[in-house]
Parts: structure tokens; sequence; C-alpha cells
């Protein structure tokens, strides 16, 4: 009897740890890159349906004296072929910031286009949404 008891509670056991868990997710609905084309930076990531997005990136400038992290925070539609993005940044070495955080900045969807994010800085950036 003990032992029937024994292999009935295994068998649950089993069935209980092998069902999928169900958790809540957005559907990914674009992405984006975006490169530095001076010293150094970039991030890259997911686009998700309820403005949340994934990814990260770094930066290095002033030959390395400042070094962090670029986290993408929320985007939006601004319109058909552009989006507003949120971006906070975080140094691990030095003492001056990349950007101002959070920077909310409109982006081109689309073809890789040419900004400059700030006074002498020129970024490759594309952001792709699906159809």
């Amino acid at each position: 009897m003990r032992a029937g008891f024994l292999v009935v509670g295994v068998f649950a056991l089993m069935v209980l740890s092998s069902a999928p868990i169900a958790t809540a997710a957005t559907a990914v609905v674009g992405s984006y890159n975006f490169v530095d084309l001076d010293q150094g930076g970039w991030a890259a990531g997911p686009l998700y349906a309820d403005g949340s997005v994934g990814g990260s990136g770094h930066f290095s400038f002033d030959n390395g004296a400042n070094v962090g992290t670029i986290t993408a925070v929320s985007w939006e539609p601004a319109g058909p072929d552009a989006i507003i993005m949120c971006f906070t940044d975080t140094n691990t070495k030095g003492t001056v910031p990349l950007f101002p955080s959070p920077l909310c900045v409109p982006l081109p969807v689309g073809s890789p286009t040419i900004v400059s994010l700030a006074p002498g800085e020129r970024s490759l950036i594309r952001v792709t949404l699906n159809q």
C-alpha cells in the first residue's frame, strides 16, 4: 500500500514539474539598432507591443575615460515613419554621462539613417517595425 502511494506521489511530481508554466508575454513588433560612428557606442534589441523595449548596449568616449551602459526603456509611435524611444545611461567608469537620463528622441523607421543626437556626434540608426 505504501509503495502504491509512493509511486502515485512520484508520478504526480513528475507530471507537475514537466507542465509548462504560463507567462504573460507581449509580442515583438519591431527592433532597433544604434551604432555610434565616432569613438564608440552601440545598442540593439526588440520593440514590444506594450511599449517596452528589450536589449541594451555600451558606450566609451574620451579615449576610454568614460565607459558605461545604455538601456532602452520605452518606445511609442510618432507617426507612420517614426517612433519616440527613451534611453537611460549608467557610467561604470568615469564621471561624465553620455547624455542626460532619460533621453527621449524621435527616430526614423525604415532604412538605416545617420542622425546626430548631440553636437558633433554621428550615429547610424535603424528601426524596423513588423508589418
